[in-house]
C-alpha cells in the first residue's frame, strides 16, 4: 500500500514539474524574441520588399497588351529582329523575336529614333541593350528624334547645362530646355543617371505636344494627384500609351512605379505606342 500512494505520488510531481519546466522554457524562449524582435521586423520587412520588387521584374510591363500583340504572341517568327541602318542589314542578337519588345525595337530601330550600339568607329555591333537604362540625355535624343521636330525648331544657342558641353548630346539639350521640356527647363538636371518612369512620360508627351488632362489621384495608388506630373501620368495610362504594374496573373495592382527607371526595350514600345496614339 504504501509502496502504490508512493507511486501515485511520483506521478502527480510529475505531472506537476513537466508543465512547469515546459512552461518555464516557452517564457524564457519568448523573452529572448522580445529582444529579438526590431531585428525579426526588420528581416520580415526586406523579405517583403524583396518579393514585390522581384514580382515586378516579373512583371515588367508599363504597357496594355492589345488583340494585336495577341495574334502576334501565337504565330511568333523565329530568329532575331533585323533593321535597315541606311543600305545596311543588321541584326541584333540580344533581341529574338520571341521577346515581348521585339515588334517595338524593329519598327524604332528601322526610324533611327532607338538604333543598336555602334563602336568607336561606328560600326554596328548587333546589340540593343533591351535591359539598359536609359538616361536624361538619351531621353532628349530618343523623344525628338520620336517626334520628328528637331530639324524644324529653332533652338536657342545658349546652354544651362554645362555636363554636356561639346558633347552628342549638347545640341539636343539646348533645344529641350529651349522648348521648356519640363525636366531639363532650368538645366540643373543631372543628365547621365537614368530617366524615370514619369520623366520619360512627360518628355514624351511634351514631344508631341500632348494636352495633360487634369489628374484625379485614383488611377495608381503610388501617383496621388499631388505629386508632380501626374496629369502627365494618368494622360499617357488614360490614352493607352502606358499601364502600371500586374501580378504575376496579369491582374493590375494599382501601381506606376513613378521612380522606377525605364530599360531601352519599354522605352521602345512606350515610343512605338505613342506614334500610333498621338
Amino acid at each position: 500500500m504504501n509502496a502504490m500512494r508512493r507511486l501515485r505520488v511520483i506521478l502527480v510531481l510529475a505531472v506537476i514539474l513537466v508543465p512547469s519546466i515546459t512552461i518555464a522554457g516557452v517564457l524564457e524562449d519568448l523573452l529572448e524574441l522580445k529582444y529579438l524582435k526590431p531585428d525579426l521586423d526588420y528581416i520580415s520587412n526586406q523579405n517583403a520588399i524583396l518579393k514585390e520588387e522581384s514580382e515586378m521584374e516579373e512583371n515588367d510591363e508599363m504597357f496594355p497588351v492589345s488583340e494585336e500583340d495577341v495574334l502576334k504572341a501565337s504565330a511568333p517568327k523565329e530568329g532575331l529582329v533585323v533593321f535597315m541602318d541606311g543600305k545596311n542589314k543588321i541584326e541584333l542578337k540580344d533581341v529574338p523575336w520571341s521577346a515581348w519588345f521585339a515588334e517595338a525595337v524593329e519598327e524604332v530601330a528601322g526610324k533611327g529614333i532607338i538604333s543598336g550600339y555602334k563602336d568607336a568607329d561606328g560600326t554596328p555591333k548587333g546589340e540593343f541593350g533591351p535591359s539598359d537604362p536609359v538616361t536624361i540625355e538619351q531621353l532628349a535624343k530618343i523623344t525628338f528624334s520620336a517626334s520628328g521636330d528637331f530639324g524644324k525648331l529653332k533652338c536657342s544657342d545658349t546652354l544651362k547645362n554645362n555636363s554636356v558641353k561639346g558633347s552628342w548630346s549638347e545640341p539636343y539639350i539646348k533645344c529641350a530646355e529651349s522648348e521648356g521640356w519640363a525636366i531639363y527647363s532650368d538645366g540643373t538636371i543631372d543628365l547621365r543617371r537614368p530617366a524615370t518612369r514619369t520623366e520619360v512620360v512627360v518628355t514624351l508627351l511634351q514631344a508631341f505636344d500632348v494636352r495633360f488632362k487634369e489628374s484625379s489621384g485614383t488611377k495608381f495608388t503610388d501617383v496621388p494627384a499631388t505629386m508632380e506630373f501626374a496629369s502627365a501620368v494618368e494622360t499617357a495610362a488614360k490614352d493607352g500609351v502606358v499601364s502600371g504594374y500586374s501580378d504575376s496573373e496579369g491582374n493590375p495592382k494599382a501601381k506606376f512605379g513613378p521612380w522606377d527607371p525605364v530599360n531601352r526595350a519599354s522605352m521602345a514600345k512606350m515610343v512605338s505606342v505613342a506614334l500610333k496614339v498621338y
